[in-house]
């Protein structure tokens, strides 16, 4: 049974091993392996982990299958970025592969778009790798609608993400 619950700065170290793990999973097939360890390294590490899971910028959830973490979720109210007149980013939506194809993003995203609204947005917007074909589907079934590109540094290789929003009172 899947439970999505709300995390805080003593889970870093479980959510950094979980993130690191997915991440050089998902990136490693089509990146060097420098760029992608560096990338993590420095922004998936357990002390900024921890930073994030106190700041109330931040909102971030594990995703459970019994007690094991699987997944998680991070919304950003980013202030200096914004897309669609939104100012809330889905900053980090990852789900070990293990657990791909089995409805389990689905419901991640019906978190989202749950708790988007309790947090008072209409709408979200979220960067994808213009690379990652599998988010970029799983995306555009859901709705989500290109807005834009924006540059994204991968241990110093930039790289392009779209820019997907999401208007949920259509």
């Amino acid at each position: 049974m899947i439970k999505i619950l709300s995390l805080n700065s003593s889970q870093a170290q479980e959510l950094s091993q979980l993130a690191v793990e997915v991440f050089c999973k998902t990136f490693l097939p089509n990146n060097k392996a420098e760029a992608v360890h560096d990338y993590a390294d420095k922004y998936l590490n357990t002390d900024i982990l921890a930073n994030t899971l106190s700041d109330p910028n931040y909102f971030t959830f594990g995703v459970f299958n019994e007690q094991v973490l699987i997944g998680y979720i991070q919304f950003f109210v980013n202030r200096e970025e914004s897309f669609g007149g939104s100012l809330l980013e889905l900053k980090r939506f990852y789900l070990h592969q293990e657990h791909h194809g089995k409805g389990v993003a689905q419901e991640m995203m019906a978190f989202c778009f749950l708790k988007s609204k309790d947090l008072g947005f209409k709408k979200f917007w979220l960067g994808v790798w213009e690379k990652n074909d599998r988010a970029q589907n799983f995306y555009k079934k859901l709705g989500f609608k290109k807005v834009g590109t924006h540059m994204f540094n991968m241990g110093g290789e930039i790289q392009t993400d779209d820019i997907l929003l999401k208007d949920l009172e259509l």
